[in-house]
């Protein structure tokens, strides 16, 4: 199973808008990864997000520029102060069905960094969720959750550019 964990892009201030859309600078982040990812054959076959509107649109973007088809679902229990034992239920009862499961979560801080600290310790201290970024899990129905991967939007940009 692949298990991808992205932290919604950079959102207005509350005072701007309370609902705390992306912000222009996010959006771009965020298109900018999901072209990143598009270019090197990367598929999910769900995109699970919080019920907030920086996660939603996130989740949006990124699977409208990979595949307008991917079910893309508000899920609870993905909310920046929830615990992370109801997702990883969810995510431990699809790996348990053996399948080569491709799904990407969109969410906050400090669940994402919850969820990783439980699947897989050694990765938590080698991770940063900066906003818009995506880390890599992978995992077997027998076998531990490892860290393959993980990019910023940092990573993406041109020198000199934001």
């Amino acid at each position: 199973m692949k298990l991808y964990l992205m932290r919604h892009g950079h959102a207005v201030s509350p005072a701007e808008d309370p609902l705390r859309p992306l912000s222009i600078r996010g959006r771009q982040d965020v298109l900018r990864m999901a072209a990143y990812l598009k270019g090197r054959g990367f598929s999910v076959r769900e995109i699970w997000h919080s019920s907030k509107a920086r996660a939603c649109e996130t989740a949006g973007l990124i699977a409208t520029a990979l595949d307008p088809r991917v079910d893309v679902m508000e899920k609870e229990g993905l909310e920046p102060d929830d615990l992370p034992d109801l997702t990883i239920g969810r995510i431990e009862d699809l790996r348990a069905e053996n399948k080569q499961v491709r799904l990407m979560i969109v969410s906050h801080i400090p669940i994402l960094p919850g969820i990783v600290r439980q699947l897989s310790p050694q990765a938590y201290s080698k991770v940063d969720f900066d906003e818009a970024s995506v880390i890599c899990l992978s995992g077997g129905a027998q076998t531990r959750w490892s860290l393959e991967w993980a990019i910023s939007p940092g990573a993406l940009r041109e020198p000199g550019h934001d």
